[in-house]
């Protein structure tokens, strides 16, 4: 049986798609051909009544519809004879393409969220610091909160007193001036110097015992509360007053103001690769992300969190009484997700005291000296008797006696508390991101991770299915390879 044959030259993969166009077609050197026996449709040998075929890589049987590769040339007896084998690929292109498969690499499509473990990373890392301002640095201000037992409850003012302490927020020299009032006890105890000289008045009245804390915050105080420039402490009261080169803006904290709201926004770095190779490089273990936070210290973000957000959002609530801070760290777009909240002493506690010299407790010491001396003397005297026990006891009862008198005109000076840590007011805040770039990719021979069902002739270059079950017209054997192309990979060309 007698045909033509067309052999061209044709670049082209035999896992690919690729046909010869029209013009290659039409240029191609046309041979009449006949089979020899014992030869098949997928590999058939090619008799050729004359021409050379030697150049040639290609052939197309029109009356077939089939692409070939030529395998082998050789001659006998004046013969040539081709040697081809099926190009599949080609051949059944459009039933090929017109199939839906589970496509887990292309070249032209491409999920970035999926990562990519045919790149390998480099040991070398690169990094950013991107600032972040800092509500806890001492240069934004401070402020202190009293806590003082008093009562300022009188009906329209039952939220300003919890318990029995009583808040108040004051500037420095709203603090200083409350301060030099405070020790300042003639002013506000009503003794009269006649019934008690000033030093005695400042030995009777321990106005600090009153004091329960106080609280050095790193922000300034906030205008917009309540004013009262009144500071009521156990039976007393004292008045702070503009006369006196102070703004009376003392703030009474209520029950409704003990908290502090505030929130800061940082731009979050990302991986210099992902514009190029895929958000996936925005996640661990490419990117990393530590958050340094004052007195919170380094706190490690998930980057996975964070791969779509632009901006980091850092919300602290403040309690003023005591400066302890709660913080909710996540992204800025709606519905992101809080990815690390956390708490932590943001106020330093100051200590309280009084600025007294502690007299009793010398005169305290020399009583107990003489009492001891004077029991031991007339214990020796009587001779251990019962008597003496009894005079021993007297005598240090007397000198027992004597000193709760002393006590009552010296009270012992009391003090509480320590100085918290100012290292969170002098700390510098920032975001670091630390990166892992990876190798150069070959997008075109080895494409990208996809995972999605697509339908192959909305895809182009290199794909790569898994668990593809071409069907097409071709015979068993024809297909079995087809498939063996569509899970192994191959080109649509």
């Amino acid at each position: 049986m007698a045909f033509t044959l067309k052999l061209l030259n044709l670049q082209k993969r035999p896992n690919s798609t690729k046909q010869p166009t029209a013009a290659q077609l039409n240029a191609a050197t046309s041979y009449d051909v006949t089979l020899i026996d014992n030869t098949s449709l997928m590999n058939p040998t090619f008799k050729l009544s004359g021409g050379n075929p030697i150049g040639n890589n290609y052939a197309y049987v029109a009356d077939w519809g089939r692409y070939y590769f030529i395998e082998d040339v050789s001659s006998h007896q004046n013969f040539w004879y081709v040697s081809c084998k099926c190009d599949v690929m080609a051949t059944f292109k459009t039933p090929i393409l017109s199939g839906s498969h589970y496509v887990l690499r292309s070249a032209s499509n491409y999920d970035e969220y999926i990562s990519d473990p045919v790149y390998i990373s480099k040991v070398n890392e690169t990094g950013t610091q991107e600032p972040v301002t800092d509500p806890f640095a001492y240069t934004n201000g401070h402020s202190y909160v009293w806590c003082v037992t008093g009562n300022v409850i009188n009906g329209s003012m039952n939220n300003q007193q919890i318990g029995s302490n009583v808040y108040y927020w004051m500037s420095d020299l709203e603090c200083y001036t409350f301060i030099s009032k405070l020790l300042d006890v003639q002013q506000y105890s009503q003794i009269q110097t006649t019934e008690y000289s000033y030093a005695m008045q400042q030995a009777l009245l321990n106005p600090i015992q009153y004091v329960n804390s106080v609280v050095l915050l790193p922000f300034s105080k906030d205008t917009a509360l309540a004013t009262n420039n009144h500071v009521k402490f156990g039976y007393y009261d004292i008045e702070i007053t503009s006369a006196e080169g102070v703004d009376p803006t003392v703030k009474r904290l209520t029950q409704g103001t003990m908290v502090k709201h505030q929130s800061i926004t940082v731009e979050i770095p990302k991986h210099p690769q992902a514009a190029t190779r895929g958000k996936y490089m925005n996640g661990a273990p490419y990117t990393s992300y530590d958050l340094f936070l004052g007195p919170f210290g380094t706190i490690p973000l998930d980057p996975a969190s964070l791969i779509d957000e632009v901006y980091l959002e850092i919300t602290y609530r403040i309690e003023l009484a005591t400066g302890m801070c709660q913080i909710f760290v996540g992204g800025l777009s709606s519905g992101a997700p809080i990815i690390y909240t956390g708490s932590a002493q943001v106020g330093a506690m100051v200590s309280v005291s009084q600025l007294t010299k502690d007299y009793l407790g010398e005169v305290k010491n020399q009583l107990d000296i003489q009492t001891g001396t004077a029991g031991a003397l007339t214990s020796i005297a009587l001779g251990g008797m019962g008597a003496a026990n009894g005079i021993a006891g007297s005598i240090q009862s007397i000198g027992t006696m004597a000193f709760d008198a002393v006590r009552y005109k010296y009270p012992t000076v009391s003090g509480g508390g320590v100085n918290g840590s100012f290292l969170g007011m002098h700390s510098t805040s920032y975001l670091q991101a630390k990166f892992y770039t990876v190798v150069n990719q070959n997008n075109s021979e080895l494409g990208r991770p996809l995972y999605q069902t697509k339908t192959l002739s909305s895809l182009s270059g290199f794909c790569v299915c898994s668990g593809a079950e071409a069907s097409t017209p071709a015979m068993s054997d024809e297909n079995d390879l087809i498939n063996s192309y569509l899970n192994s990979g191959f080109y649509i060309e």
